[in-house]
């Protein structure tokens, strides 16, 4: 019994020593591994991200600068076209439809642009106000859904543009029509707005660059968000399998626990019966060396059989006197009664000690049978023990190493996310900035100006102005009138 359980306790303990041994490799090759990689990730996604955000924000930037440009040139084409309106008064044959059409589209444009800056800068506050702290698949849905506003918010932005150069282009064209009409002053006056439209166009050129340098961020944002995700991904899976991979590490240690207490039975068993053993031997002493032993009755039938010699002896010599003989024979009678009583006790004695030893070399042989066939798996099992602790506590060792490792990690992981966070914040209230005081600015003095400009050429256009004679004339004459204002100079801006 005791060999038994001590052979399966060294099989148990074998086989969680191999389950160990295997979870610590999966361990070590899958779980770290897994880990390793989504640390890796991690880190280019957040970069990504910030070198995305960093660019957004110098295209808003620029955009803000380059809008005064706009503004500006805006502002100069409105002023010429109202010179322009009060130059022409009322002559009839000035066909000034060309500015009023191209006035009007780059009206619409400047909507257009306002739409477009406006759902990308509401797209830019959704963006901002996502938690990044948690990167999961919901996140990435959120700033990908953003990231395609902003994208639709600048394609609509640079569709009005393409407006704003059309209605540019359409108010120059009207221009030099007007200026090949016999009119030298409102030819003057809009050759002066040719100037205006150029400083326009450069103006919604910049505007233009700056929508593309923060359409081409928004790809780098994009890429950054992917790898980020991918990032926090791997972590995830990478605990998972650590976590796994543990709970293995666990069942292989208590499988060796287990193994360990059924070697330590074995063991007390194997004991016991070297105790048995040793009893066993005392028994075979006692039964030889003892006060009733062999030993006793050996020495106690040779003392009775020369008594018998003895009596034989004199038996034999006193049959030449047979009286004397047979009183001697009487004698030796008594005397040889006697001695096999004291032979017939040490024959009993004699039989007592041999079944004594038989018992005793038969436990002896059997302790000595036990102690032969468990000395080399007690030995072998002490050994693998001593091992397997080895194998354990350098396991130990490297899962609290990994588990400081991963602890670090976690916290500059944060730290990322937080500057990511920050970042973003920064981004929405640049935009903020960007539409209140470059956005709804243009916006509010393009509608001002150019609704001013529109009202004076339909006055220009309407009937009650049409007329052919300052002091009057007579039905059959022909006749018309020029007006010749006087006005401050205009002073071209310096090259």
């Amino acid at each position: 019994a005791g060999a038994e359980k001590l052979s399966e306790g060294l099989k148990a303990l074998e086989g969680g020593a191999g389950t160990l041994a295997q979870s610590v490799k999966e361990y070590t090759t899958a779980g770290v591994g897994a880990l390793t990689e989504g640390a890796k990730a991690l880190p280019a996604g957040i970069e990504k991200i910030q070198a995305g955000t960093e660019a957004a924000e110098g295209a808003a930037g620029t955009l803000a600068e380059k809008s005064g440009s706009l503004q500006a040139g805006l502002n100069g084409i409105s002023q010429t076209l109202r010179d322009a309106a009060e130059s022409a008064g009322g002559n009839s044959s000035v066909d000034t439809s060309a500015v009023t059409n191209g006035a009007a589209s780059v009206q619409s444009g400047a909507d257009t642009v306002s739409a477009g800056l406006d759902t990308a800068s509401a797209a830019i506050d959704i963006l901002s106000g996502i938690d990044m702290s948690q990167l999961d698949e919901g996140t990435q849905a959120a700033i990908s859904e953003a990231i395609g506003c902003i994208s639709g918010g600048v394609g609509t932005a640079q569709s009005g543009l393409g407006s704003v150069y059309s209605g540019a282009e359409a108010v120059q064209g009207g221009a030099e029509q007007i200026t090949g009409a016999d009119n030298s002053q409102i030819a003057s006056v809009l050759t002066q707005a040719a100037d205006g439209i150029d400083q326009a166009a450069g103006g919604a050129g910049a505007v233009s660059s700056g929508l593309e340098t923060l359409e081409g961020s928004l790809g780098a944002l994009n890429e950054g968000a992917s790898k980020a995700l991918e990032g926090a991904n791997g972590l995830s899976e990478g605990a998972a399998a650590l976590s796994a991979k543990g709970e293995e590490l666990a069942q292989g240690a208590e499988q060796a626990a287990e193994g360990a207490k059924a070697l330590v039975v074995g063991a007390k068993e194997l004991t016991d019966s070297t105790e048995k053993l040793s009893a066993g031997a005392e028994a075979l002493k006692e039964g030889f060396y003892g006060e009733k032993g062999l030993q006793a009755g050996i020495e106690m039938a040779e003392s009775a059989s020369e008594a018998l010699v003895n009596g034989a002896s004199s038996l034999k010599k006193s049959g030449t006197e047979l009286k004397a003989g047979a009183e001697e024979l009487k004698s030796n009678d008594y005397t040889l009664i006697l001695g096999a009583g004291k032979l017939d006790s040490a024959t009993t004695q004699l039989n007592e000690g041999i079944s004594q030893i038989g018992g005793a070399t038969e436990a002896l042989q059997e302790g000595a049978s036990k102690l032969s066939a468990n000395s080399g798996s007690l030995k072998n099992g002490a050994e693998a023990l001593e091992q397997g602790t080895g194998t354990l506590a350098g396991g130990t060792n490297t899962l609290v190493s990994g588990t400081n490792t991963l602890a670090s990690g976690s916290s500059q992981v944060q730290n990322g996310i937080k500057k990511l966070n920050d970042g973003a914040k920064e981004l929405k209230e640049g935009q903020d900035k960007f539409n209140k005081e470059g956005v709804q600015k243009l916006k509010d003095t393009v509608e001002d100006t150019l609704d001013s400009v529109l009202d004076r050429l339909e006055a220009i256009q309407a009937d009650d102005v049409a007329y052919t004679s300052f002091a009057g004339k007579s039905d059959s004459m022909n006749g018309n009138v020029k007006f010749i204002i006087e006005t401050e100079p205009i002073e071209l801006p310096e090259e």
